[in-house]
């Protein structure tokens, strides 16, 4: 009694959860992400703090501020959403760069109000470049992505269409099709050439699916089939 109450309460018990692959990659861009502008930050934060000559806060232009700090924010932003996007890796390196190197720039670009070091204008400058150029790449292949998928969701489209339209023996259309001619044909008729149906029948049909085979018989309807196609204009 006692070995099955414990085995019981041992099959009770909640098991842990196996991560997915998709939840393991999506942490893995966020601890990269998260160590990146960390990284970022606190170098250039460093860098100001032991190279830079300090200013008077009188000053500081603090408009300007606040607005490379509206942008270095946005860029903050940006990261998140990207983590939370199911994106390639083609398409979220890019565009992860791009904003890691724009929120560098522009976190310059604030610090330079406060303090000032030698070439910083320049590699703030730089780090937008550079921000915004991978950001073009990145969303060059999102968009190159997007069409491939709807490219393929056309492609599949299509196919299972003409599938719907077309008989899996012969090729040739099928009923639904007909039908659907048909519908469009006959008000047309009122002033247009009258309208023809043509109907064909097989002699003797039976007997060579029963003597032959329904292997036979399916070879001599597809056999019709071509010879009815390459008679017919459309």
């Amino acid at each position: 009694v006692g070995t099955s109450t414990h085995q019981s309460r041992a099959s009770t018990r909640p098991r842990r959860r196996s991560s997915t692959p998709a939840a393991s990659l999506q942490a893995e861009r966020r601890r990269w992400m998260f160590l990146s502008a960390t990284v970022v930050t606190i170098t250039s934060v460093a860098v100001f703090a032991i190279l830079g000559t300090w200013g008077a806060l009188e000053d500081v232009d603090w408009p300007d501020v606040f607005g490379e700090l509206s942008v270095a924010l946005l860029s903050v932003v940006w990261l998140i959403v990207l983590h939370r996007l199911d994106t390639p890796v083609r398409v979220f390196r890019p565009l992860v760069l791009g904003m890691l190197a724009l929120f560098m720039g522009e976190l310059w670009d604030v610090l330079d109000e406060f303090a000032v070091v030698e070439m910083g204008s320049v590699i703030e400058n730089i780090g937008k470049i550079a921000g915004m150029a991978f950001a073009s790449v990145g969303v060059f292949q999102w968009w190159s992505e997007q069409k491939q998928r709807q490219d393929a969701l056309k492609a599949t489209s299509d196919r299972f269409e003409q599938l719907s339209l077309t008989d899996p023996l012969t090729g040739v259309f099928n009923r639904a099709y007909f039908d659907q001619k048909l519908a469009v044909a006959m008000p047309e008729t009122k002033e247009a050439p009258p309208l023809s149906l043509i109907l064909m029948d097989l002699d003797d049909f039976k007997v060579h699916n029963d003597t032959f085979g329904h292997v036979e018989g399916d070879k001599v309807i597809q056999a019709l089939a071509e010879v009815v196609r390459a008679r017919i204009r459309d």
